[in-house]
């Protein structure tokens, strides 16, 4: 999936034109960046939270990335002191995301990303899917991840597994995740899932503002793949070349400061492998 921006640069003025793709490809089900509900405790929340029809009305929510700790989260999610561990964080976190399925008999293959610090179980409509770097067997509110999950992983990086459409419902689904801590020191979560058909993918927002002399191009951190390409024209054959102008990441987002050229005609477009 691919977001553009042209830039078309004459001699005596700028002229830019923006044409992003939406945030949401239509066929993404629960695309990288949706919006969460969250709740951090210290105590055993038992099974209940998992299921589709739990009442999750007093839960506070907001976008994804979430977490704590790495500076780089959308929606900062609250902890509490662990009641054995000096300094300690609550072990578990816990999230929530409803979403509507209309064109069940349409799907067939399915993949699932989940960014995770450190460990994860997703559960759809109250079974269990996929678990990442977490034990085998039964798990509570105070079990551990297996390992540290350490940058750049943890900012940007999604382990991924395969489901199949019979996992869904028509009609209205339940995603509930737990996010769990690895060692009593740690003081860091970070937490984003997208839930898509085989072949498509959340499609980044780009941004792009005016600094100094040149153009920055901006787009969302966990879209890591992506990168800026540009072309002097679009006849074809379109020849793009990617941008390396000082790429960076700083707080929640990618970043390339492009030159202005008075010139030529420049085209961009933000693309994945």
């Amino acid at each position: 999936m691919k977001a553009r921006l042209s830039q078309r640069i004459a001699t005596s003025c700028l002229l830019l034109i923006a044409c992003a793709a939406p945030t949401v490809a239509s066929d993404v089900l629960v695309p990288a960046g949706a919006v969460w509900r969250y709740f951090a405790v210290t105590n055993d929340v038992g099974a209940a939270w998992r299921e589709a029809d739990f009442d999750d009305g007093s839960w506070p929510s907001g976008p994804a990335q979430l977490g704590y700790g790495d500076q780089d989260e959308v929606t900062v999610v609250p902890f509490f002191p662990h009641p054995d561990v000096l300094g300690g964080k609550n072990i578990s976190t816990y999230f929530r995301h409803t979403f509507l399925v209309t064109n069940l008999a349409s799907l067939s293959n399915l993949i699932l990303r989940v960014l995770r610090d450190d460990g994860a179980i997703v559960y759809l409509n109250g079974a269990e899917v996929f678990r990442s770097n977490m034990p085998t067997g039964e798990v509570t509110h105070s079990t551990w991840a297996l390992l540290n999950v350490q940058a750049p992983e943890e900012n940007f990086v999604f382990v991924s597994t395969n489901l199949t459409a019979a996992t869904l419902r028509e009609g209205v689904n339940v995603l509930a995740v737990e996010i769990h801590q690895n060692t009593p020191g740690s003081q860091d979560i970070s937490f984003d899932l997208e839930l898509a058909p085989q072949g498509m993918r959340t499609r980044p927002r780009v941004t792009r503002e005016n600094f100094g002399g040149a153009l920055r191009f901006s787009w969302p951190l966990w879209a890591a793949d992506f990168r800026l390409h540009s072309a002097t024209n679009l006849t074809p054959p379109v020849s793009w070349s990617q941008v390396t102008n000082r790429l960076q990441s700083l707080g929640h987002q990618w970043r390339a400061d492009v030159p202005f050229e008075t010139s030529v005609s420049r085209f961009f477009r933000l693309e994945a492998p």
